[in-house]
């Protein structure tokens, strides 16, 4: 089960995401993405209190900071949930040669 909750921060959107991300909530996701990316106002994703996380999830949320309009946030707590977009072949999402992970990333501003 994954909660999805949005809300406007000041000048910027905020998507919190909590629970196991997998491809049963990735419509649902996709469409909370798409919402959050049509907004003119800068981004964040909050994964921080995601249990776990799969590739189809991992796409959606490159996907939606690929096609973002505004800078998009992608934060993580746990750094073996960022780990998996190495592993995935998406380091260079990430920022500088991959071989540190940091715990978030941000989008072209």
């Amino acid at each position: 089960m994954i909660f999805l909750e949005s809300k406007k921060i000041g000048h910027s959107r905020q998507l919190k995401l909590s629970g196991s991300c997998d491809v049963r909530i990735a419509s649902e996701l996709r469409s909370s993405l798409q919402e959050l990316c049509l907004d003119e106002l800068p981004a964040t994703v909050d994964c921080s209190r995601v249990e776990s996380i799969d590739s189809a999830c991992i796409q959606l949320l490159i996907a939606a900071k690929r096609e973002a309009s505004q800078p998009l946030t992608i934060s993580f707590l746990d750094s073996e949930d960022a780990q998996r977009f190495e592993h995935g072949g998406f380091s260079s999402y990430l920022g500088g040669d991959g071989s540190a992970i940091p715990n978030q990333f941000n989008s072209a501003e």
